[in-house]
């Protein structure tokens, strides 16, 4: 039962996933009415089970998604549904982005310069890590930029790791434990990493960071509403400088209403600008937020590169 008015809300959040579950718990911890409307099913811990086929449930479905046109792009593995998104199935590899990685045009004349530099996200790459927890080796990754040192001690290096280090050393490239958000030791009550080998299909046991082990419980704690299988179709706005809500459409396929005084999409990079252009209307004829026509533009892929190899090594 929502504890509050299902007619108006504070706040009406888009995506259950990693960004959204975060606002929702930092917005209702804060007092505010939140409401966070999911498009997926409302997963909870004991759905997550050391299955690649079962693990295949929490990724997005292909289906959903129209791969057409010049120049299409894959849609399945670094998107998710349900409760925690796609930060439910990620491998929770959280390395900070490099000082010169907000320069590139200007260094390199290559991409775009970002409007913000390093010491800008540093303080916020602290906060989160100390939230969160990372396990890392702050000394070896001689490339990272100032701050804080990870909480927590990096992973060990395990057999397959070792071998890849070898080949590295011999070309005299440096090397690092990866920064991860997987508990390497107890922290914040959460256990640490029993290394099962099934982070893709998601952690029951709570070592590695996803929203329903952190900002999901937080969130509904202090009385924010989750709503699956609920899919937004358009944001609502009055007039030119306002939103006042969403339309969605509930399990039954009803069309609904969620009015708020704002509005966060953090349905990700897909979605959110789906969301903004088909929400076009006479005061935003290219799309809520579109007066530039750069929404949906400068979209930027997760590449991956996968190399096969075999060694007399025991790889594990």
């Amino acid at each position: 039962m929502d504890r509050f008015s299902p007619t108006k809300a504070d706040v009406v959040i888009v995506g259950a996933g990693a960004a959204g579950s975060y606002f929702a718990a930092r917005l209702a911890t804060a007092g505010k009415n939140v409401v966070v409307l999911e498009a997926g099913p409302a997963w909870e811990l004991r759905h997550l089970t050391s299955s690649m086929i079962h693990g295949r449930r929490l990724k997005g479905h292909a289906g959903d998604v129209e791969l057409k046109g010049a120049n299409p792009w894959g849609y399945s593995f670094n998107s998710g549904r349900g409760f925690g998104g796609a930060a439910l199935h990620h491998y929770a590899v959280w390395p900070r982005l490099a000082p010169e990685d907000f320069n590139v045009k200007s260094a390199h004349g290559r991409g775009l310069d970002w409007p913000i530099d390093y010491e800008e996200l540093r303080p916020w790459y602290d906060r989160i890590q100390r939230q969160v927890g990372i396990a890392g080796d702050t000394q070896a990754e001689v490339w990272r930029g100032p701050g804080e040192a990870y909480p927590m001690p990096p992973h060990p290096v395990l057999a397959c790791g070792a071998v890849l280090k070898r080949g590295f050393d011999k070309l005299g490239i440096r090397t690092a434990p990866v920064p991860l958000a997987i508990n390497s030791r107890e922290y914040n009550g959460r256990p640490a990493c029993i290394y099962d080998g099934w982070c893709e299909a998601g952690c029951p046991t709570g070592a590695l960071a996803n929203p329903l082990t952190l900002h999901i419980p937080e969130a509904l704690s202090a009385g924010a509403v989750f709503r699956s299988d609920a899919r937004v179709t358009r944001v609502l706005s009055e007039g030119k400088d306002q939103v006042s809500g969403v339309e969605y459409l509930d399990a039954a396929g009803a069309p609904q209403t969620q009015l708020a005084d704002i509005v966060i999409l953090a349905a990700a990079p897909i979605e959110n600008p789906r969301l903004l252009l088909v929400s076009s209307n006479a005061h935003h004829p290219g799309g809520i937020g579109n007066r530039t026509g750069l929404v949906g533009r400068y979209f930027m892929s997760h590449p991956l590169a996968i190399i096969h190899g075999l060694f007399p090594d025991e790889t594990q």
